[in-house]
């Protein structure tokens, strides 16, 4: 954190009470969820409060008169917001818009700056690590997370001047703009790309790199089968008719030390379908232990056990690592017979809506945990192309991942080049030059 002596020249260290008007609302005067109505005033809550957005979609509606109740929280353009209360204190955004009267709840305070204390700038302040460690340190002698609208004007701004914070404003806002562009885009294109999946194992792709056309304009090309509608070359089983081995994982205890240890995979190392090894554990097992449960180039693993069901069922394919690697009890391994189905195959199908639904009605509830056994997964029906057209329709679900991981990269730099220039910028440890025509855009 910056302190006061280090300020750069031209920089003030103000409370914030100093430069802004700061508002909540204790209790809304026994306000009741079945107060809401269908249209009307919105009541903005803290999960409304997204990343650089806020969500005026998923909101609730209040009467005009509880509106007109609290005017001092009535929202105006260039508010800043910040969760006063619970595990989310902290967070805050910024009013670019408001697409009706709009107020907000008990746990947002609302901060309207005056002259000298730029809006935009102020969010970016309060997202930047100064503020936040202040926020942290609030937090740490708090049974119950809770900022009071007292702590809020005592917490000091570090303040350049007004043209520098509007600069600064509009390069980290760039930034943010970018980002959700990027995140976007990933979201159009993992919609796409789900909606692909769902036609090549359906539909597959024919000797001359084409999908086939639906089955209600070829009905010829296609057979009934327990997964509906397929091509006629394709066969329809169980899982378990294409497995050569499957088994839980180690469950001896793992530590930290890598010297002349052993890797064991565990639930953080399956990750969007990838195997991720940043994040390893190790054991140092006998030839015996290496033999029960290291894994092969090809293997699936499967994870088994977790609180959140869309986590059950994630899988990733063994390929391209150094081995020995184990594996741990909370995954199960899948050997397949290699002559009847492929590796990517199997861990594309399993990310399919069908797949899905299908682990999801077979897993098991336990102390909170969602479940999977190993019978689960052999009874998981499975359509079976050749080989070949399996790698055809692998070939175009790898394209897509492609895309994906390289718009998934880009939105990891921009957010790694976003982190340092807060840092810099707010702190001023970079200056921003403010030009003449600037000034007077501004003015």
């Amino acid at each position: 954190m910056t302190k006061p002596a280090e300020r750069p020249k031209g920089w003030a260290s103000v409370r914030l009470g100093d430069h802004t008007r700061v508002k909540a609302r204790l209790g809304w005067k026994g306000l009741k969820a079945e107060e809401y109505v269908e249209d009307g005033y919105i009541f903005l809550a803290t999960p409304n409060l997204k990343a650089n957005r806020i969500d005026f979609e998923n909101v609730n509606y209040i009467s005009r008169w509880r509106y007109d109740e609290s005017p001092e929280i009535q929202l105006k353009v260039g508010d800043v917001l910040i969760v006063k209360d619970g595990s989310t204190l902290g967070i805050c955004n910024y009013v670019r818009y408001l697409p009706r009267p709009t107020t907000v709840n008990g746990s947002i305070a609302v901060v309207r700056s005056e002259d000298a204390l730029f809006p935009e700038f102020l969010y970016h302040f309060v997202n930047g690590d100064e503020f936040q460690e202040l926020i942290r340190l609030k937090k740490a002698g708090l049974g119950v997370p809770h900022l009071f609208q007292a702590d809020l004007r005592e917490f000091e701004v570090s303040l350049p001047p007004l043209a520098e914070q509007r600069k600064i404003a509009r390069i980290l806002t760039t930034l943010d703009n970018l980002i959700e562009r990027t995140e976007a885009l990933i979201a159009k294109y993992e919609a796409i790309k789900q909606g692909m999946m769902h036609e090549l194992f359906t539909r597959g792709i024919d000797a001359h790199g084409r999908l086939r056309p639906p089955q209600a304009e070829a009905p010829d090309l296609y057979k009934q089968s327990e997964l509906g509608w397929i091509p006629k070359e394709w066969t329809s089983a169980r899982l378990g008719s294409g497995i050569t081995a499957i088994q839980y994982g180690t469950s001896a205890p793992s530590h930290s030390e890598a010297l002349g240890s052993c890797p064991v995979l565990r639930i953080p190392n399956i990750e969007q379908g990838q195997l991720q090894l940043n994040d390893l554990q190790y054991q140092t097992p006998s030839p015996f232990e290496i033999k029960c449960f290291g894994v092969s180039e090809g293997d699936i693993l499967v994870i088994r056990t977790n609180g959140n069901p869309k986590i059950v069922g994630t899988c990733a394919i063994v390929t391209g690592h150094e081995l020995p690697m184990l594996f741990a009890s909370y995954l199960i391994r899948i050997r397949l017979n290699s002559s009847l189905i492929a590796s990517s195959f199997l861990a594309s199908f399993f990310a399919t809506d069908r797949a899905r639904s299908f682990l999801e009605r077979r897993a098991t509830t336990s102390a909170g945990n969602y479940n999977l056994n190993t019978e689960s997964l052999r009874a998981m029906p499975i359509p079976f192309p050749s080989l070949t057209e399996q790698g055809r329709i692998c070939e175009v679900i790898g394209g897509a991942n492609r895309q994906l991981s390289l718009l998934n990269t880009d939105l990891g730099k921009l957010r790694i080049v976003k982190t340092g220039l807060m840092q810099d910028l707010l702190t001023g440890k970079v200056r921003v030059k403010v030009d003449e025509l600037e000034e007077v855009a501004d003015a």
